[in-house]
């Protein structure tokens, strides 16, 4: 039975799995819950190709073998499991936290350059998976956004 906002979603002619997206989703979680959620698979190694628990995903949301989940946090577990994830959410929010108080004491426009980058990564990674993959220019602005607002306060007191 579909629920009111599948079908108003089916309505306006857009698909409710976002492509299959929430379907690679459900199914990842489920394999890593079922393996080694607190510490992953290692880093990129769960969609390699000749993994038998990611192979099956090319049949449940399309025709083709997905590179990533689709989700920067959700491979982000996958490749670190449950610590490395929550490592990493630790730092995010702390940053967040500097870039709204940095926001909010704003003088001028580019001091709410920090906020804008940390929303903009939190945002899109959530449909795709460019949180720590390599040659990333996501990773390069949130590790800048991370320690110059380490440095911000001292510098501006």
């Amino acid at each position: 039975k579909m629920s009111i906002s599948q079908l108003l979603i089916l309505g306006l002619g857009r698909d409710p799995t976002l492509t299959g997206r929430t379907v690679i989703w459900n199914g990842v979680i489920e394999r890593l819950s079922a393996h080694n959620i607190w510490l992953g698979f290692g880093r990129e190694s769960f969609w390699l190709s000749d993994n038998p628990l990611a192979r099956g995903f090319g049949d449940i949301a399309s025709e083709y073998m997905p590179a990533h989940a689709h989700n920067g946090f959700i491979d982000l577990l996958v490749d670190l499991g449950l610590i490395g994830l929550a490592v990493f959410v630790i730092g995010y929010l702390a940053t967040l936290l500097l870039a709204l108080r940095r926001s909010y004491r704003a003088k001028t426009p580019e001091d709410l350059w920090p906020i804008a980058i940390m929303l903009f990564i939190l945002v899109y990674n959530i449909t795709e998976s460019l949180l720590m993959k390599r040659a990333n220019l996501f990773w390069v602005m949130y590790l800048t956004n991370f320690f110059s607002l380490r440095i911000w306060p001292k510098a501006s007191a």
